[in-house]
């Protein structure tokens, strides 16, 4: 009979936090701590406590409301002193599991009284990268940073010390623990489980839009590389259309205005996933990004992809076979991987077929076997 783990995870907003819990065997006991505003499923409500609806609603608020963003930070702090209030009644866990930027102060009371493994997930680049190439790119391209937490010089510092206090680091990709790895961080102290995807995988090839259609999704235009794609796009002038599914009132107006550039409104997921199977191609031209499950999830409708080399997915990618990967930040390389992408709906529809294939290890069930193996050797160390 295998070893019952108990595991108390802190995740404010973890997208896929139900998903991971669902597929960890049952021997893997979570308790998770969250302010996600969707309820669990049924079958998990005994394993998820909510944080306080007024502070839920303020966190999912501050996300969606630019004029009140700059609160984020605040809010960070104060689910961080609501979490390790939920980990002194748990201190029987075998592993706290915690997300980076939210965890400071609960980690430095674990460090003293908590007994078991400290892990803190984080789902992008190292921060101090991540600050870097940011600045760079808000420079390059002539944005503004504003409104993304990351640009907090408080909240920064405390996510270093999060990665010094944890026992191990989290992330969903090789791309992602490079970073950590090229600013100092012993290689064996960062963890890579890549993660799952929301969509499964059709059985045939969906039918296309009549005219070739690029799809670009991402909440953070800056940060998911839109601008240099705008620009490029603007340049390039294809006989195809572009659809944007992102935060419109962080695009700057004269943007809204290029030939072929349609910009949609956030979707649900079953409307999102329809758009993509109609799609030729997704572009993800990520400035950086730890994973970026648009990426898988679009493979899965049949659709072709277009990646960065700072993109996590990129490690899905077979250049040539089910998209292509160029050079991230550099809008050459972009251009060049575009136009060779458009210049023959039939090659690019074989890449579409061939993208639907390409996912068998990429589920959520084999996440949870790689999540639930971690849990072991970090219970056992």
């Amino acid at each position: 009979m295998s070893k019952k783990i108990t595991v108390f995870e802190a995740a404010i907003t973890r997208y896929y936090s139900y998903q991971a819990i669902e597929s960890l065997p049952e021997e893997i006991e979570v308790l998770l701590f969250t302010a996600e505003m969707k309820r669990c499923p049924n079958a998990l409500k005994n394993k998820v406590k909510y944080a306080p609806l007024p502070f839920r609603v303020s966190h999912y608020l501050a996300w969606r409301v630019s004029r009140i963003r700059r609160f984020i930070p605040d809010l960070y702090n104060y689910f961080d002193r609501l979490a390790c209030r939920r980990l002194k009644l748990n201190q029987s866990a075998s592993v706290a599991h915690l997300w980076s930027g939210t965890s400071l102060n609960t980690l430095r009371w674990a460090k003293q009284h908590f007994g078991g493994k400290l892990v803190v997930e984080r789902s992008g680049s190292h921060i101090e990268l991540q600050y870097q190439m940011l600045c760079e790119e808000a420079e390059r391209t002539k944005n503004k940073l504003g409104g993304m937490p990351v640009f907090d010089p408080d909240l920064r510092k405390r996510m270093l010390e999060e990665y010094e206090l944890a026992d191990t680091i989290l992330v969903p990709s090789e791309y992602a623990k490079k970073t950590f790895v090229d600013c100092g961080l012993p290689a064996d102290k960062v963890e890579v489980i890549p993660l799952g995807t929301n969509a499964k995988a059709v059985e045939s090839l969906p039918a296309k839009k009549s005219r070739l259609s690029v799809l670009f999704v991402g909440g953070e235009p800056l940060r998911k590389g839109l601008f240099t794609l705008l620009d490029v796009w603007e340049s390039l002038a294809p006989d195809a259309d572009l659809y944007v599914v992102t935060d419109h009132s962080r695009v700057p107006s004269d943007k809204h205005d290029i030939a072929g550039v349609n910009f949609l409104p956030f979707m649900d997921h079953s409307a999102l996933t329809q758009l993509m199977s109609e799609c030729h191609l997704l572009c993800l031209p990520s400035v950086e990004d730890g994973f970026g499950m648009v990426v898988s999830e679009a493979m899965a409708m049949g659709t072709a992809v277009l990646v960065s080399t700072n993109c996590g997915a990129s490690e899905l990618v077979n250049h040539g076979f089910n998209g292509s990967i160029f050079s991230a930040g550099d809008a050459a390389s972009l251009m060049e991987n575009l136009s060779q992408l458009l210049a023959s709906e039939e090659r690019l529809l074989e890449m579409c077929d061939h993208a639907r294939t390409s996912l068998d290890g990429a589920s959520w069930a084999a996440y949870g076997q790689k999540l639930a193996n971690f849990y072991r050797r970090s219970s056992d160390a």
